[in-house]
């Protein structure tokens, strides 16, 4: 793999997933599907095209992967831009069977909430740096929150120990 890209191309990922077998036996471990010869264009060629379905089915099992592994590589092998999953996308499960006009409505729905998110926070973030920049700064009263006071100096004292000011006066 390519110590500088920490996300293989495709060729990088069968060379690493591969380990010390064979193209013969590698072809063999996908079932067949690619085949050794395809296996060494993968490797020592550029790609040009997505590899077909059972092309990604083969390799995900010979290399003992994903599916979404082997297309995530072919993409980058492609100078694709793949975004990697990063928690921020929300899936709702089994929404693509919705009818077309639903699944739609949702992308609507979801384009305008990210939206007016987007327009609020930008609000916010605006708002408290207006509040705070309207507010005097007054030195004395940050020294005065510095300064212990004996409610402080009470908590420091170590609990069944007893200070110099614990003993009598004469």
């Amino acid at each position: 793999m390519n110590p500088r890209n920490t996300k293989p191309t495709l060729a990088e990922l069968v060379l690493e997933y591969k380990g010390g077998r064979s193209n013969v036996e590698l072809s063999r471990d996908c079932g067949g599907t690619p085949s050794d010869k395809r296996i060494h264009q993968i490797i020592n060629k550029p790609i040009n095209n997505f590899p077909d379905p059972e092309t990604i089915r083969g390799l995900a099992k010979g290399l003992h992967t994903s599916e979404a592994a082997i297309i995530r590589a072919s993409a980058r092998s492609l100078n694709l831009e793949v975004n990697e999953d990063t928690g921020r996308d929300l899936i709702i499960d089994r929404a693509g069977e919705l009818p077309l006009s639903s699944q739609n409505a949702l992308r609507t729905i979801s384009a305008e909430l990210i939206k007016l998110n987007t327009e609020s926070r930008a609000n916010l973030d605006a708002a408290s740096a207006a509040e705070e920049a309207a507010q005097p700064i007054n030195i004395a009263d940050r020294r005065k929150a510095k300064e212990p006071t004996e409610e402080r100096r009470a908590a420091r004292q170590p609990k069944g120990k007893i200070g110099p000011g614990d003993l009598p006066h004469e």
